[in-house]
Formats: C-alpha cells, sequence, structure tokens
C-alpha cells in the first residue's frame, strides 16, 4: 500500500512503476523504467520551465531532458541520482541497439551502485532484481523535482 502522506505526484509515480516494471527480465526493466523515468523528467519540465519554452521540449531527447531538468531542480537531487540517470540512459540504449553488448552488465551494476545498491560479486540477489529495485528508488528520488 502507498503512503497517503506522500504528495499526489509521489504516488502517481510509485503507482505507475508498480503497474509497469515487471519482476524479472533486465531488459524489459530497463526498457520501462527508462521511459517512466523520461515521463518524470518531461513532468519535471512542464512544472518549472518557462510556459515559453515547453513546445522546444516536446520532442527532446532523453539526454536533453536530463540537462533541463537538472538545470531546473539539480539541487533537488544529490549528483549521483543524476549520474544514475545518465547511466541508466547509456544501458538503455546498449540494450535497444546492440544485440547482447558486452557492456550491459557493468552498466546495470554501475546503476545499482549509484543507487546505493550492494556491489558484492557474491549477490544474493539477481541483477535484474538489484536494477528493478534501484529503479525504484530513482522514480521515488525524482517526485521531489515536481514540489
Amino acid at each position: 500500500m502507498v503512503d497517503r502522506s506522500l504528495p499526489d505526484e509521489a504516488i502517481a509515480a510509485l503507482n505507475r512503476f508498480v503497474a509497469h516494471i515487471p519482476q524479472k527480465g533486465l531488459d524489459l526493466i530497463v526498457l520501462k523504467a527508462h521511459l517512466l523515468i523520461e515521463l518524470q523528467l518531461r513532468d519535471i519540465v512542464r512544472k518549472h520551465a518557462a510556459p515559453s519554452e515547453l513546445p522546444k521540449m516536446e520532442r527532446a531527447t532523453f539526454w536533453t531532458l536530463t540537462r533541463v531538468a537538472r538545470a531546473l531542480v539539480g539541487t533537488e537531487l544529490p549528483d549521483e541520482r543524476w549520474d544514475a540517470i545518465d547511466t541508466l540512459n547509456q544501458l538503455r540504449n546498449k540494450i535497444a541497439h546492440q544485440l547482447n553488448s558486452p557492456k550491459v552488465e557493468a552498466l546495470a551494476t554501475r546503476f545499482v551502485e549509484l543507487m546505493g545498491g550492494p556491489l558484492t560479486p557474491e549477490l544474493e540477489e539477481p541483477l535484474d532484481e538489484l536494477v528493478r529495485e534501484a529503479a525504484a528508488m530513482l522514480c521515488g528520488s525524482l517526485w521531489r523535482g515536481l514540489l
């Protein structure tokens, strides 16, 4: 159950995450988490950017959205969260544009690390589950930019 003391934006972000992110499967978790993070970045830009700038942002890339959102609310999140967003984008690009990229595991591990997850080689939890947890934390962190 979602904590009702959270702002509506936080509840909506968490509900979207629960509804759309699968429990297993690294590729699908990454692709869907990337999309949900992009939606949150767009929400941040819509909330904080000047109305005259919004039409320019409708077709902005994930990279551009990240830079604009960071410029608008960067102090709301620690640098590691912004680095995690960039790493998630790199991970998504490897999965979407290269079959069986040897960099996927390293990028996924880096993403988990940036979100404060465990990094021991003897991980008790499969990497896809760790990435899912890290993505949930990132989604939860981004709602602060909507306040």
